[in-house]
């Protein structure tokens, strides 16, 4: 870091310095990131990006002081037009004021202020569309399963002010996708109103995989809604087969009795408190099983007898035979730990507990665990669990657990892990990856790149796109690990010549690998770089929570909205509440948007 301080000769002779050293130290910039192998073009906001990462190589702020004092600007709202702010600050101080010539900026490569700010809602508007009434920021909402099916949600949605849908193709399949695709292509039709289609890719997702364990024993629970009673059911299979139900709390029962099964029979027991207890058989499966409810709590272990008990004439039950459970579903070793606890994370998949009583956990990616060292952090669940790699053998990593509530936290199956100081050497895009792509290709506006870390990322990207003749779409650099923040100029640079790109800063996977307190400070740096180089940003992960989710909103994230109005979009992530949280979020954006352009605070008049 360079410093100009006072002591270095006048304002004016400080000014030109730095001029010279920004033209000289951005040449050098673009020398570097031109020589790194991939295509790289010259236009007017990569050389401003340039300009930025060169200007922000000083130390600049007893230099703001005394440019403030002299009345000019003190260069901290430069970001999209870094030398047309230097070049007329000089120009004031040393001529008095002159009026900006467009010609001068083209004559040297970089853009006037008035180019440098409609660059970026230019740039805006072929992503997310056209700004809708007053509101600048646009907002994307994330699509649930049931805007598939449902024929007004996509509706209500573009109603009250979404501008852009996203779908993501980590859940769901192409039918989904589709049909919500075809809602929202009507919704364009009938209401005259722009929505554009964002499909993110599910990339190199990283997750916990739970060993399943055999159980002897199950609970049975009701669901009680004031008066009514939602009974527990279970579905009655043969012991000796195989079932596809595993999401179904299930039993295996003698292939005997299974085919005496009939509706309306009762299958009597006392569970392992001695409470008696029954199921009612309601109904019967396709594949020929049988679906029985029990409306009281209860539980069944491997010692239960239970009766078949089948009406007679006379209306009253009697009994048919007895049997035992023949086979019990598997489950999910969930365990809660604490701080100091240690847990296994293996490759291959093994007994629930090994020896030491130590649970064992795998992996969707077992490679990366080969990368791993002594010393390196492992979080689990967007950062619930956080622990440090202890040591290393050929089948397993030994975690020690150093965060968790004091109150503990259950580590659950298929949740997402981060390895914020090891760099994983993981393909860019997964085999089911390059399988979406045909179809967002065919019928999305914009791709989300999800965890890409460099340049050659892009370039692999982008191959993709040119092979299926998809130049037309437009690219979102997701922004979520260590490596990508530290890479986003050169991922800038090897895009904006080729294809319009926006950055989503993905705040949740992106507070786990820098830590909450850093990222406060990081997505203000993101915005000020993509400023810079006339990119777009969407302000993405946990905005308005607590309101989409619950209905009630908390004043932290109220907060956090009105800041999210600095960026071109904000994503709402989907609940039951979704369309309240929409209304919430136009309101405060466009009431925002009169105090707060990016990060200038604008003197509307104040309203007591």
């Amino acid at each position: 870091m360079q410093s100009l301080d006072a002591q270095s000769g006048t304002l004016m002779d400080r000014l030109h310095a730095l001029r010279s050293a920004i033209q000289t130290e951005a040449q050098k910039i673009l020398a570097e990131y031109a020589g790194r192998g991939f295509d790289f073009q010259v236009n007017s906001s990569t050389c401003n990006l340039a300009h930025y990462l060169a200007l922000r190589r000083h130390d600049l702020r007893s230099l703001q002081e005394d440019l403030a004092e002299a009345g000019v600007s003190s260069l901290g709202r430069c970001e999209s037009h870094v030398m047309a702010t230097l070049d007329q600050v000089i120009s004031t101080l040393q001529f008095g004021y002159l009026e900006p010539t467009s010609q001068h900026f083209v004559e040297n490569g970089y853009p006037s202020y008035q180019e440098g700010k409609s660059l970026i809602e230019r740039n805006a508007t072929r992503l997310f569309g056209p700004k809708l009434g007053n509101r600048r920021t646009r907002i994307m909402v994330t699509l649930p399963t049931e805007a598939a099916f449902d024929d007004r949600l996509i509706r209500d949605l573009v109603a009250k002010g979404m501008n852009c849908a996203r779908i993501n193709c980590a859940h769901d399949d192409q039918d989904v996708w589709r049909a919500m695709i075809d809602k929202i292509i009507l919704v364009r039709e009938t209401m005259g109103k722009d929505c554009t289609i964002l499909m993110d890719l599910g990339g190199q997702k990283i997750r916990t995989k739970l060993i399943p364990s055999v159980t002897d024993r199950i609970k049975l629970k009701v669901v009680r809604n004031g008066d009514s009673v939602e009974p527990a059911s279970v579905l009655f299979i043969s012991g000796t087969e195989n079932t596809s139900a595993e999401k179904d709390l299930w039993l295996g029962i003698p292939a005997s009795i299974h085919s005496q099964l009939q509706l309306g029979d009762r299958l009597v027991f006392d569970d392992v408190r001695g409470r008696r207890r029954h199921f009612d058989i309601v109904s019967k499966t396709q594949d020929a099983n049988w679906t029985g409810v029990c409306s009281q709590n209860s539980a069944i272990n491997g010692d239960t007898v239970i009766e078949l008990q089948r009406r007679d004439q006379q209306a009253q039950f009697s009994r048919l035979g007895s049997f035992s459970i023949e086979r019990f579903p598997t489950r999910i070793e969930e365990r809660r730990f604490f701080a100091s606890d240690r847990l296994l994370l293996c490759r291959d998949a093994g007994p629930a507990d090994s020896t030491d009583g130590l649970l064992r956990v795998s992996c969707s990616h077992p490679a990366v665990l080969e990368q791993l060292h002594p010393g390196n952090a492992v979080w689990f669940d967007d950062g619930k669990i956080g622990a440090l790699v202890e040591n290393t053998d050929v089948q397993c990593i030994q975690l020690r657990v150093t965060h968790a509530r004091p109150s503990g936290v259950k580590l659950r199956d298929d949740k997402g892990i981060n390895f914020p100081d090891t760099h994983l050497d993981l393909p860019c895009l997964t085999e089911k990856d390059v399988a979406d792509l045909d179809f967002v290709c065919k019928y999305a506006d914009m791709v989300g790149f999800s965890f890409v870390q460099s340049a050659r990322d892009m370039q692999t990207l982008m191959k993709a796109l040119e092979e299926r003749d998809a130049k037309h779409l437009s690219i979102i650099a997701k922004i979520e690990t260590k490596v990508a923040v530290k890479n986003l100029p050169e991922i800038i640079f090897s895009a904006i010549p080729y294809y319009r790109l926006g950055v989503m800063i993905a705040r949740g996977d992106l507070a786990v690998e820098l830590g909450g307190e850093r990222m406060a400070e990081i997505q203000e740096e993101l915005l000020w770089l993509c400023e810079a180089a006339h990119v777009p940003v969407i302000w993405a992960t946990q905005v308005l929570e607590n309101m989409t989710k619950k209905g009630m909103s908390t004043r932290p994230e109220l907060t956090d909205a009105a800041m999210s109005g600095r960026a071109e979009c904000v994503m709402l992530n989907k609940g039951p509440y979704v369309l309240q949280a929409l209304t919430a979020l136009d309101s405060i954006l466009t009431r925002m948007q009169d105090h707060q352009y990016k990060k200038v605070s604008r003197m509307r008049a104040l309203h007591w």
